[in-house]
């Protein structure tokens, strides 16, 4: 079977003793789904899960970052190349995030979009920063996204700073890192 459009996929287990729970998932296509991507940092080893592909499978983590739809970065910024394989017109970048700050997982701390028409000379088209958490922030999936003038392009370097240094209030702030939990990557 395969998919060619977004959808909710449902499957249950048939035994002789009874049914399953309904299995359910989203699965929603954009411009990066199932594109070929590189990292130019390691993914943390306890939460690499399926690798770079994680990030544009088709498939959003919920809020659990040990599911399997996450992969974490630890002391690392996410630094992503996304090949679209031919030129693609694009005018809007997301990425997810995963928080759940009494475990030391953080929001990003900034995020960026370069492009390339040939794979080595990027150009910027958006950046935001952010300031560290405070611990009334909520835990949770946070979407960041923005929108630019609408561009054609062979590449695109996603870049999502981590939290270098867990903030003061927290009680494993002891100068470590915090860990970075990244999910889906959408271009549109």
């Amino acid at each position: 079977m395969s998919l060619k459009q977004n959808c909710i996929f449902k499957a249950i287990v048939i035994r002789k003793s009874g049914k399953s729970k309904i299995f359910t998932q989203k699965i929603a296509f954009n411009k990066a789904s199932l594109k070929p991507i590189f990292l130019y940092q390691p993914i943390y080893k306890g939460y690499y899960f399926q690798g770079a592909q994680t990030l544009v499978d088709g498939l959003c983590g919920d809020a659990n970052y040990a599911s399997g739809r996450w992969i974490s970065f630890c002391d690392d910024d996410m630094d992503a190349v996304i090949d679209l394989t031919k030129p693609t017109e694009i005018s809007e970048a997301s990425v997810n995030v995963c928080v759940q700050k009494s475990d030391w997982v953080f929001d990003a701390r900034g995020f960026s979009v370069e492009v390339s028409d040939d794979g080595f000379n990027y150009k910027q088209v958006g950046s935001e920063l952010y300031p560290p958490m405070k611990s009334t922030d909520p835990d949770g999936c946070i979407a960041h996204k923005f929108s630019f003038k609408p561009l054609v392009t062979r590449y695109v370097r996603i870049k999502v700073l981590s939290e270098h240094s867990i903030p003061a209030w927290h009680i494993g702030a002891v100068g470590k890192p915090g860990f970075l939990f990244t999910d889906e990557i959408i271009l549109n």
